[in-house]
């Protein structure tokens, strides 16, 4: 295999996505968000859309597959955060759990993307949200003494759609199935909807600001669009701050599956690769090596904006019918809260020790040669069985410092050094993994081919497999950073909302069905089960049309 050719065409695929010299890069981005409803009970989840308005450019057809939400206050105070998958067809859709120590008060959910990231908060896209807290007798007080952002208003309400829900009946008992339709002509007008079931007054209108991306000219940007998925990004630097080129890059995923990342910096020192759809948290481990510089220091970048983020004060509102739809709510949350399953999600622990480890896959998959130590008699020091049992391996010295060197049947193994691991993760120190005690080792995977990860190429793999997953004690490079990494969350459940309820549980739901990526062409039926809670409920379609005009039709019924 010509890797000289594999590089050249990663090279020449990656550049693709860059500006030409003195040009902007073309990649206007509008999103809009909608939620379930605009009231919640703190301890309550929080159900939204995220639409694409981007005016797409048909040649090129870019857009962003990472769409970050946080729920903060106007002073900026970050509550929650969560990163939604997005896809050109649907955009995305998720959900948000709002903590149960919130003061009431209205806050504010914002989204934006890592593109939009470069316009500073005001490219962000806003929307209001009320949060009561039945718990507590506190209030959002407003301490935000910066320039607030001026372009929040209300959102408007169209009446051009009238009649775009179909129902047959408009009372039904506790626990009846209700049925509608969406008129199918609808189609024609909108591009983007929603649909939710909610009591009555717990959809009100909200405070929004939906702005769109512009170009940027090249130099002006710090942050790349993520067009394949979440990234990471970050900076190697030296002495004094001063940026490192041409340094590796290596991270490893510290789950089960052990994804092991690297990348070249550039002349700038930074580094962006893409990582795997995964959602949840992940741990991982990063380091960094240069040929020339030994201090290295790495810097990651936040996947989750930073910058100060000033908005408007909104005033709780209290009038008597507004506080009638807040006792509701309250009451059907605080009901559903001493009813609460105690069956827990899964929180993805694993088993440790030997036994995990005997059915874990590396991601170079299956290795041209396994050495299990037990298999053998017992020798001093793990260098002793790299010289007696594994011949594919030699160890050289260079400048008084031992290295690896694989043998194989490709000359190109003489041309770049292995990458040498432990438990997955990439080790520089050959001495130092030389002299740990066989004793802690359970086997050695050797890869006797040229070996390509990102933009470098690796002269094979070897890597040694500790007993109980803690790097046979060796030390790991001084250059190491351990962090915590916010992968996407999952979908927002989307249907009909349960939550567990039974025929023995009151039934208090405060959201009964919810549909966040509406297929308009669909004409189909859609049914949910009316709740426990006489009263008023509200069928409501939100959507936007294709020239971006946000537009809504709304449906009651009773349950008596």
């Amino acid at each position: 295999m010509n890797y000289i050719k594999l590089i050249a065409c990663w090279i020449i695929v990656n550049s693709a996505f860059l500006p030409s010299k003195g040009q902007p890069f073309v990649l206007d981005e509008h999103f809009a968000i909608c939620t379930d409803r605009s009231i919640y009970v703190a301890g309550e989840t929080i159900r939204f859309s995220i639409f694409d308005l981007s005016d797409r450019d048909p040649v090129n057809n870019l857009f962003s597959s990472a769409y970050y939400i946080q729920l903060i206050a106007p002073d900026h105070h970050i509550f929650a955060s969560t990163a939604i998958k997005l896809s050109m067809e649907s955009g995305g859709q998720g959900s948000m759990q709002i903590p149960s120590t919130l003061p009431s008060g209205n806050y504010f959910i914002v989204g934006y993307t890592k593109w939009l990231m470069n316009q500073g908060p005001e490219g962000f896209n806003y929307l209001s949200v009320t949060i009561l807290n039945p718990y507590i007798n506190e209030r959002l007080n407003h301490k935000n003494k910066h320039r607030e952002l001026t372009t929040i208003s209300q959102r408007s309400h169209a009446e051009d759609l009238p009649d775009a829900i179909i129902m047959k009946d408009h009372a039904f008992q506790k626990r009846e199935w209700v049925s509608f339709f969406i008129d199918p002509k609808i189609s024609r007008n909108l591009n983007n909807a929603c649909l939710t079931v909610v009591p009555k007054g717990a959809m009100k209108c909200q405070y929004h600001n939906e702005n769109e991306g512009r170009s940027m000219p090249e130099g002006k940007f710090r942050y790349m669009p993520e067009l394949n998925g979440m990234t990471l990004s970050g900076r190697v630097t030296g002495k004094n701050n001063a940026s490192v080129s041409y340094a590796r890059v290596y991270f490893t995923s510290l789950g089960p599956d052990r994804n092991f990342y690297c990348a070249i910096t550039d002349s700038s020192g930074g580094f962006q690769f893409s990582l795997p759809d995964q959602t949840g948290k992940v741990e991982i481990f990063g380091s960094a090596e240069h040929q020339e510089i030994d201090e290295l220091n790495l810097r990651i970048d936040q996947n989750f904006t930073n910058e100060f983020i000033a908005l408007p004060y909104l005033v709780l509102q209290d009038d008597s019918a507004i506080l009638d739809v807040y006792n509701k709510l309250s009451v059907n949350a605080q009901i559903a809260e001493q009813f609460k399953s105690d069956l827990k999600e899964n929180n993805g622990i694993h088993s440790t020790g030997k036994d995990r480890d005997s059915v874990r896959v590396y991601f170079y998959g299956r290795p041209s040669k396994v050495i299990l130590i037990e298999n053998f008699i017992k020798l001093p020091t793990l260098e002793d069985y790299f010289n007696e049992v594994i011949p594919e391996v030699a160890i050289r010295k260079r400048n008084n410092k031992k290295k690896f060197v694989i043998h194989g049947n490709n000359a190109e193994l003489n041309l770049f050094d292995p990458l040498v691991m432990i438990d997955g993760v990439a080790i520089f120190d050959i001495d130092a993994v030389l002299k740990i005690s066989p004793r802690h080792i359970v086997r050695v995977e050797v890869i006797t081919e040229p070996y390509i990860r990102g933009n470098v190429v690796f002269g094979g793999i070897i890597n040694i497999i500790s007993k109980e997953d803690n790097f046979g004690y060796v030390e790991l490079p001084s250059s190491g950073l351990l962090f915590e990494f916010k992968m996407f969350s999952y979908n927002g459940q989307s249907g009909i909302i349960r939550n567990g309820i039974t025929r023995h549980i009151p039934d208090v739901r405060n959201t009964l069905y919810w549909k966040g990526n509406l297929v308009l062409t669909d004409s189909s039926a859609h049914h949910f089960q009316a709740n426990d809670v006489s009263g008023v409920y509200e069928i409501m379609l939100m959507g936007f049309t294709k020239n971006g005009e946000y537009i809504e039709s709304t449906e009651t019924f009773s349950v008596e």
